[in-house]
């Protein structure tokens, strides 16, 4: 005789008690594509390394994270590479030798060089606030007396007018500083607080805008 099983309620596989089998462990979880990237490019840098740098499919596996983490913190592959590779001269064992430049003796990314400064930075160097602010003002009245009202004067604008002067004058320092020491004086343009830095003007100048903004 078979034993009754009704109200017997079964249970149920995918909820066991204290168990949660459709959450991921560690081990499921999904690589970013970021990560992916870094690690494609990784696998790259160790393949392409010159000889004695040779490696085989499971060290440049092993290899490979930590290259990626050093992509990650702000190497390139070419800066990367050229470091690993170099001193080559007795090196027994490559593998161990890019391990422990890939750890303890990895250093900070190299630094991009800084840009030069433009022509028009150097230029506004030269002239100073106050030379810089007399040609934007000039600028700024042409415009205001074209349009019949007094325009906005973001920093965008402000250099788009020094660039559009300077460029009048065919980029000339001494000939830009003469025009510019013909001017009448910019209504407080050498208004600033008290660090120098910052502030409004009494015609309502942003003192930061007197200055040679930068380029967005």
């Amino acid at each position: 005789r078979e034993p009754d099983t009704t109200g017997v309620r079964e249970p149920d596989p995918l909820n066991y008690p204290g168990e949660h089998p459709l959450q991921p462990g560690p081990e499921a979880e999904e690589i970013s594509p970021s990560n992916e990237h870094h690690h494609a490019a990784a696998v790259v840098v160790l393949r392409a390394l010159p000889k004695p740098w040779t490696l085989g499919p499971q060290t440049i596996a092993d290899l490979a994270p930590k290259v990626a983490a050093a992509l990650a913190a702000g190497w390139t592959p070419d800066d990367l590479s050229a470091y690993l590779s170099a001193n080559s001269a007795g090196v027994n064992s490559p593998a161990a030798v890019l391990r422990s430049r890939l750890t303890k003796d990895l250093p900070e990314p190299p630094r991009a060089p800084q840009a030069a400064p433009s022509r028009i930075d150097v230029i506004c160097e030269s002239i100073g606030a106050e030379l810089h602010a007399r040609i934007v003002e000039a600028a700024c009245a042409r415009k205001d007396q074209q349009a019949g009202r007094r325009l906005a004067r973001p920093a965008s604008r402000v250099r788009n007018l020094t660039e559009q002067a300077f460029a009048g004058f065919g980029y000339d320092l001494e000939t830009i500083r003469a025009y510019a020491e013909s001017l009448p004086e910019a209504p407080g343009a050498t208004q600033t607080d008290a660090a120098g830095t910052s502030g409004v003007t009494a015609d309502g100048w942003a003192t930061d805008a007197l200055r040679c903004p930068q380029p967005a």
